[in-house]
């Protein structure tokens, strides 16, 4: 029983964590790289309010409202630990201002780095912000890789995780990342498993300055892969195709991947981050290009 009610939790957890997965008020579930990141006020301009878009029928519940760190009180209290933080951060989630939520999960974050609990609210409130904006950018700065770190430091830290964010709504625009699934538990040793998530991916190469990534990896079902070039590669080469766009075959075997085109053969390594590389050079990526990044 006590199995069944911590998976039909929702985010915004506020129980004291122990080695079991801690319990805590459940929320009305929405609908709708890799480095350490230190937490950071997600500011983009004091005094600055927007209403989440209705992306589905909870999420007219959330606002984001920008304002300094004095505007909430918890911040300047003293002598408050992680867990009265994460607790305070749960309550402004329950009551759906997003961006306070936020600045406090990120509060107990920098406090205790092994805090499971404001690890896994932060990936949701990040995760939520990221929907509502459309994109990484916005008041609530929620970058892909940023969510996804702190949900690997949740599940690191308590194992009762796991299995939470894979039926947690919050987390729902994650689930189809490569790197989602292996955290959830995908084998990369299992060549099926792995060219399941393949066929998922969307996989660009390394960001180009300004006009970010420039090419895209297409795998297909029947085996084919091709090349293709962005919109942001024709733009930079006004309009044009900057050159020619290969294809082929491509075969996996456990974690290993090879793109044949006629004699040509390109072996790659599928690493549990979502990255595809070569000699430990990133080839192609499902961490794209964001804001000014």
């Amino acid at each position: 029983m006590w199995i069944a009610l911590l998976l039909a939790l929702a985010c915004g957890d506020s129980a004291q964590q122990s080695a079991a997965p801690a319990v805590a008020q459940p929320s009305p579930p929405p609908t709708a790289t890799p480095a350490p990141v230190a937490p950071t006020a997600a500011v983009a301009a004091p005094n600055v309010e927007e209403t989440a878009p209705p992306t589905g029928p909870d999420d007219s519940r959330w606002t984001i409202t920008a304002r300094g760190d004095e505007a909430l009180p918890e911040l300047a209290q003293e002598g408050l630990s992680a867990q009265d933080l994460n607790a305070a951060g749960h309550r402004y989630y329950q009551a759906g201002d997003l961006y306070a939520a936020t600045r406090l999960f990120q509060a107990a974050v920098a406090l205790d780095e092994e805090h499971a609990l404001a690890h896994y609210n932060l990936a949701c409130t990040l995760a939520i912000a990221r929907r509502i904006q459309g994109s990484a950018c916005g008041v609530i700065e929620a970058y892909q890789g940023v969510i996804l770190h702190h949900l690997e430091r949740a599940v690191a830290l308590d194992e009762g995780r796991r299995a939470r964010m894979v039926e947690d709504e919050d987390l729902a625009g994650l689930r189809g990342l490569i790197r989602f699934k292996v955290l959830a538990g995908a084998d990369l040793r299992d060549t099926e498993a792995t060219r399941g998530l393949l066929l998922g991916a969307h996989l660009v190469d390394e960001p180009q300055g300004a006009f970010g990534s420039l090419r895209h990896l297409q795998l297909d079902a029947s085996g084919r892969y091709a090349i293709r070039w962005t919109a942001g590669a024709r733009a930079a080469n006004d309009g044009k195709l900057p050159g020619p766009e290969p294809s082929g075959r491509w075969v996996v075997r456990g974690d290993k991947v090879e793109l044949q085109e006629g004699p040509q053969r390109t072996e790659l390594r599928l690493l549990p981050t979502g990255a595809l590389v070569t000699d430990d050079k990133v080839v192609w990526t499902e961490d794209p290009a964001e804001c000014d990044a």
